[in-house]
């Protein structure tokens, strides 16, 4: 009787505990006692309660092992952005300074060589044309218009070495070259170009005066194809070791259909351009009142 007794309390015991050695005293009168009914008496703990929990932690183990992967990934991802944009960026910059290096070799091939020999084309010329008797006008008015053609090649020359390539740039500085090149796109275009020089620009770095050069002309170029104008203003000011250019025309500005911020190859030579020297470039255009090309950069 006792042993039966035992065995139905631990039998009872691992129902109600849920475990097979729980421990339950060697008393067989155990069972009679307050102790022993209050162990018979408690609610069952339900065995699936422990499945639960194992199911649960494994699934928070599971999230949090597939969470740190996606986490690992895309920061694997984020590096390789960035590496990618880095070399990019680098490309960008070798592609801009050996576009440079090239239109610097082809003006100087266009002054010393080409030009030089148009010019003694053109003193052959005249000296052909001295050699022609004066009752053979028809001759001598060819040979005049051989040699106006001959002035206007070498004109061409003059001007297509200084876009490649401003001299004026180096031996007379910034303004300078902005001013030259400006009387120039008036005769070229018949658009009129006021310009507004303010600061010293000779400690100017060469990088920053070839970027302002060019972004100028790139400008100047678009007000010549869209604004549609007689006039247009370009003001350089150096103040507190910040360059700033601005580009300006009272033409019909950027419509709508074409976005805050229109993408050309003219615009994005300008902003890469830019960024190189560490530069901020902006638009500012509303239809009918104009469009400003702004560029600031630190120097």
């Amino acid at each position: 009787m006792a042993m039966g007794t035992l065995s139905f309390v631990q039998a009872w015991a691992h129902r109600w505990t849920g475990r097979r050695d729980a421990a339950v005293p060697a008393d067989p009168d155990f069972c009679r006692s307050p102790a022993g009914l209050a162990l018979l008496l408690r609610p069952p703990v339900p065995m699936r309660t422990t499945i639960r929990l194992s199911t649960r932690l494994t699934s928070s183990s599971i999230t949090a092992v597939v969470a740190g992967l996606l986490a690992r990934n895309l920061k694997r991802r984020v590096l390789q952005s960035r590496l990618a944009e880095q070399e990019v960026r680098a490309l960008s910059e070798r592609l801009i300074n050996v576009q440079e290096e090239e239109r610097a070799r082809l003006a100087r091939e266009l002054h010393d060589d080409i030009s030089q020999q148009v010019a003694a084309l053109s003193i052959g010329m005249s000296n052909l044309k001295r050699q022609i008797p004066q009752q053979q006008g028809d001759a001598r008015e060819q040979s005049d218009r051989i040699q106006q053609k001959l002035v206007h090649v070498a004109e061409s020359i003059r001007r297509l070495s200084h876009e490649l390539h401003p001299a004026v740039l180096e031996y007379s500085g910034l303004a300078a070259a902005l001013r030259t090149y400006c009387s120039e796109f008036k005769l070229l275009t018949g658009i009129r170009v006021s310009l507004q020089a303010d600061g010293s620009f000779e400690s100017v770095p060469s990088p920053v005066a070839v970027c302002i050069y060019r972004i100028t002309q790139e400008a100047l170029q678009n007000v010549a194809k869209h604004a549609k104008v007689a006039e247009a203003e370009v003001e350089l000011i150096r103040s507190d070791a910040t360059l700033c250019l601005s580009v300006s025309d009272h033409g019909p500005g950027i419509k709508p259909s074409c976005g805050a911020t229109p993408v050309g190859l003219g615009l994005a030579s300008i902003r890469e351009r830019t960024r190189l020297v560490n530069g901020t470039f902006e638009i500012q255009s509303k239809p009918e009142q104009g469009t400003t090309v702004l560029v600031r950069i630190p120097a």
